[in-house]
């Protein structure tokens, strides 16, 4: 009887796990943790760490990226696009700065 119901408790266990996997994304940002409601059946992205994403690697996502949008995420799409912005505008800066002369430099 024991292991029946072991065996029981892990089908219960098994199904309530895949059921989430089937319905949800959990995504972790730089601040928090989301609880993004799935479109669709599949089981990709269930758990993306989204913490570094670019807007290349949302684009790879198009599912996510929709589910975010839908639940009113927008503003960590943005963040990763402001970011990344960022980073481009800094190595241009330091790419022109190299070109001046030393003089000029500072």
């Amino acid at each position: 009887m024991r292991r029946l119901l072991a065996f029981a408790m892990g089908v219960v266990w098994g199904g309530g796990t895949m059921w989430f996997a089937y319905n949800y994304h959990v995504v972790r940002t730089e601040s928090e943790w989301l609880l993004v409601s799935r479109r669709g059946n599949s089981i990709a992205d269930t758990y993306a760490d989204a913490r570094t994403w670019t807007t290349e690697d949302w684009r790879e996502r198009p599912r996510l990226t929709y589910a975010m949008i839908q639940a009113g995420h927008q503003k960590v799409l943005e963040s990763a696009a402001a970011d990344q912005l960022m980073d481009e505008i800094e190595q241009r800066l330091k790419r022109t700065s190299e070109l001046l002369p030393p003089a000029t430099r500072q």
